[in-house]
């Protein structure tokens, strides 16, 4: 396999943790589990994330018995939506139910709450509360409920006649709660409580906005020209909110008539299936329409765009898949050589403004027939079964699988490894660039099928599906069970390297077990949910054997590790340090990461974790400041910074039970060493514009480090002199410092250092106003305060923010060069500037607005200022 050396480097680190070789059996444990008993084939049952720490299992059942304590008043002589809410143990905590109806449309949580969008043919009914069916065949409904699941609101969406029958989709936006539907309509529908929509068309686009109270807020009208020719419909639509507000519908249609935006008109179809993108505001206005084709047929369901990603600076990245070879629609194309029927990925990124920014095609997927559905953990569309799926980690990396058959599957120009004829594959690409990170792939003997993808907070992925009795996992190897299909989980780091994976099968080896859905919380949590259609056997997995006599057991399965880390924790003399605690933070891509676990030191200064989930992890010791008034926070490895701190490749069944820590104390400053004074603010970045003002949060409670600058320049050693804790109101002090030239450390696990400030005590001296901004990418200095150089004014830009035309402020004449870097650290532009006056001007109004760095250097010194362009 192409990552036997990466194995390789995996086993040297994990040998040096376990004192033995490394052998990739690397299991997680069942923990923990819960079971819905169905009398009958279970409907839907899948997983929605609410909040880091919760969850919900949801479901439905078609006139069955539905057997849990939490939903003893469902009965088999009606059809119910069901669902449970769970912690992190995987503990129900409460549930309800709608009864009359089994079809859910989607399912989202807003404030750790769940609203749920169904579709009815009879009348819907919850805590008392009655949605009618009135005349219609089909309706659909809208019910939104609270943390602890009772009842807030249920409304109905249409009153419809006989032989009407929306086929809404929906999507939520996460930041405000507003719901979006969307989907056509064939002559006036009633919308209930608002009237006829769609008068005089024979068939149209509709958008619905509904506000977190589930209050009608718009409606938008998109429809055909029918006086220009005799057929339009439209057909698959997806909906993405941004984070502004806005909303981007993205639709096709074959029509031989004029399809009509407002004021804007798109041609008929033509050959094939036309395409169409309308992005509309806060009020459901339009902002800008585009248009596009499929230059052929294909199957509905695997002709679509199926997930969009809002950026925080308006941009949005959309996912998508098309089986006629072909995809344009405005400045995005991509061309997969005309193969039909094959389902073939693209991704890109266009601005706010609709242009086109990147895009990536994955080749020859798959041969795809229209006959499965597509939803993954956080997709739009509602299914148990997917056949791609795509999810992002904090607006860096942008996770996509898929399921190929073809031994010519590209991903950046490479083919990717298959040993059988199925595959499935994992990837990873930088949401900046659109560049390729990483693949990962597995295959099977067997037709696969996807279940579930997801991540934690960390951007370590997770992927659930089935495979026949043969497996090839990149890195793990070949795996089997012969006699039975097996439903696979598999963990990635975000590195793409397999850090667990778990088969779950019928103890007797019969074929009746699948999955459905699979969620990972925010710490690293895992669950799955497993179906079993005999009472004669049983289900093994994580090394439990779960039977039930229900004709159908849906399980909810919780995961662990079986590993434990620790050591002792010492003072310089060598004796335990007591009390205190020690902190594991899982390590990032980038940013901030919260601690995933602590623990508390013993008499004997020895400390234990046990099921940390598997991932890339630096331990944090943090002894009592009173009986350890000179004892520093320090890291595993003896770093008093992130930056040094050492790693831990921590796996399912890790036994390091000697990583000892050796605690790093100062002295405190006296009077007798010094006279200078030195003190500043932490303080977050504001969400809004990325500046620092005078209501920004503090940062409180977290270690600046003043360390002292060598004597020599020829040097880079650097030696501790303090280190105190930021106060409630995010300001620190150093006093009784002595003469000599420091820089200031802040260390929040997590966070890199990308400024820092150098300050030069002579005497008593007092400087002030040595201010850091805590930013998701770092830690900087605030912008407008420098180095205090006497009689020198220090290197100021502005405006800031500005619009692109930028005057600089140097500390004196002379040459500088100016290196502009983008929010990831990617160089955009570099110029030099001779200035005689000490001022010189730069324009950047040709780069796109957004938040950059603007490194200067020169004779009389250099600085890096954050530069707000917008």
């Amino acid at each position: 396999m192409k990552r036997f050396l990466l194995l390789m480097a995996a086993a040297v680190i994990y040998t040096a943790l376990n004192g033995q070789a490394v052998a990739f059996n690397q299991h997680l444990v069942t923990v923990n589990h819960d079971l819905v008993g169905l009398s009958g084939y279970p409907y839907t049952p899948l997983l929605i994330e609410a909040g880091p720490d919760h969850f919900y299992w949801i479901g439905a059942a078609y006139y069955r018995t539905v057997s849990h304590p939490m939903l003893t008043e469902v009965y088999s002589d009606f059809a119910n939506i069901y669902f449970i809410r769970y912690d992190d143990t995987g503990t129900p905590l409460c549930a309800n139910y709608v009864r009359g109806p089994y079809d859910i449309i989607n399912a989202f949580s807003y404030r750790g709450g769940l609203t749920v969008v169904g579709s009815m043919s009879e009348d819907v009914e919850s805590e008392g509360n009655v949605v009618p069916i009135n005349n219609a065949n089909k309706g659909e409904f809208i019910a939104s409920y609270d943390e602890q699941c009772k009842l807030k609101k249920i409304i109905p969406v249409w009153d419809l006649d006989a032989y009407q029958y929306p086929y809404s989709v929906a999507a939520m936006d996460q930041k405000t709660g507003a719901l979006y539907l969307s989907g056509h309509g064939q002559g006036p529908y009633n919308l209930a409580g608002y009237g006829l929509i769609g008068e005089g068309l024979n068939d149209y686009l509709y958008v619905l906005k509904f506000d977190m109270d589930l209050v009608l807020r718009g409606v938008y009208i998109a429809g055909f020209d029918h006086s220009a020719g005799e057929y339009g419909y439209i057909q698959t639509v997806s909906i993405s909110p941004d984070l502004s507000g806005n909303v981007l519908i993205i639709g096709s249609y074959e029509s031989d008539q004029p399809l009509v935006f407002d004021d804007e008109v798109l041609p008929e179809s033509g050959y094939g299936h036309a395409l169409f993108a309308v992005k509309l505001d806060n009020n459901l206005q339009k902002i800008w329409v585009q248009q596009g084709t499929l230059n052929g047929y294909g199957y509905y369901s695997g002709r679509k765009q199926f997930k969009g990603f809002a950026m925080p600076n308006g941009d949005m990245v959309v996912a998508g898949v098309t089986n006629t070879g072909y995809f344009q629609l405005g400045d995005v194309k991509a061309d997969f050589g005309g193969i039909e029927y094959y389902a073939n990925m693209f991704v890109y990124r266009i601005d706010r403004n609709g242009n086109l920014l990147w895009n990536r095609q994955f080749q020859t997927m798959h041969e795809d027939y229209g006959e499965k559905a597509k939803k993954g953990t956080k997709s739009d569309e509602f299914s148990e079964s997917i056949e791609w799926d795509a999810i992002q980690w904090n607006n860096k990396i942008l996770f996509l699988t898929g399921i190929y058959q073809s031994d010519s599957m590209e991903v950046s120009g490479a083919i990717v490894d298959k040993a059988y004829p199925y595959g499935i594959f994992v990837s990873a690409l930088d949401l900046e660039t659109g560049e390729d990170r990483w693949v990962y792939s597995l295959s099977s003997d067997y037709n696969t099928t996807l279940y579930g993808f997801d991540l934690d907070a960390s951007g370590n992925v997770s992927l659930m599906g089935r495979t026949g009795e043969s497996q090839d996992f990149d890195v793990i190897g070949p795996v089997s069970v012969k006699g039975t299909n097996l439903t696979f989980h598999l963990g990635l780091n975000f590195r793409g390297d397999p850090i667990w994976y778990n088969n779950a099968y019928m103890e007797g080896l019969s074929n009746n077990c699948y999955g459905t859905d699979l969620e990972v919380l925010n710490g690293g949590e895992v669950f799955s949910v497993l179906v079993s259609s005999t009472t004669d056997d049983a289900i093994t997995v994580g090394g439990e054997v779960l039977y039930s006599q229900n004709a159908y057991s849906t399980w909810l399965v919780a995961f662990d590790a079986d590993n434990e880390l620790g050591g002792v924790v010492r003072d310089k003399s060598g004796n335990p340090v007591y009390p205190g605690y020690v902190k594991a933070y899982k390590t990032s891509p980038s940013g901030a990461y919260p601690a995933v676990d602590s623990t508390m030191l013993d008499e004997g200064g020895g400390y234990s974790f046990q099921g940390l989930f598997p991932g890339n992890y630096r331990l944090l010791v943090l002894p009592d400041r009173i009986q350890y008034p000179d004892g520093m926070p320090t890291y595993a490895g003896g770093a008093t910074g992130w930056d040094g701190a050492q790693e831990f490749d921590i796996m399912t069944d890790t036994r390091a039970t000697f990583v000892d820590i050796t605690l790093s104390e100062v002295k405190k400053l006296t009077p007798e060493d010094g006279s200078g004074g030195i003190a500043g603010n932490l303080s977050y970045e504001e969400e809004e514009g990325g500046l620092k003002g005078t209501m920004a949060r503090p940062v409180t409670r977290t270690s600046v480090i003043l360390k002292k600058r060598a004597e020599k320049k020829s040097t880079t050693d650097e030696i501790i002199v303090a280190y105190v804790i930021t106060d409630d109101l995010g300001n620190y002090y150093f006093t009784n410092v002595p003469d000599g030239q420091y820089i200031l450390i802040v260390d929040i696990p997590g966070l890199d250092m990308l400024e820092t400030h150098e300050v030069t005590i002579q005497g008593n001296q007092i400087v002030s106003g040595l201010d850091y901004t805590v930013s998701p990418e770092g830690i900087y200095t605030y912008t407008g305060v420098g180095i205090p150089v006497p009689e020198k004014i220090p290197f100021r830009i502005f405006p800031n923010p500005g619009h692109g035309l930028i005057q600089i402020e140097f500390p004196g004449e002379g040459t500088y060069l100016i290196n502009i870097y983008n929010s990831v650290g990617q160089l955009v532009e570099s110029r030099e500037l001779s200035t005689l006056s000490g001022t010189g001007t730069i324009d950047l109004s040709r780069i796109k607005d957004g938040l950059y760095m603007i490194r200067v250097e020169g004779d009389q010194g250099s600085r890096t200022m954050k530069y707000l362009k917008k």
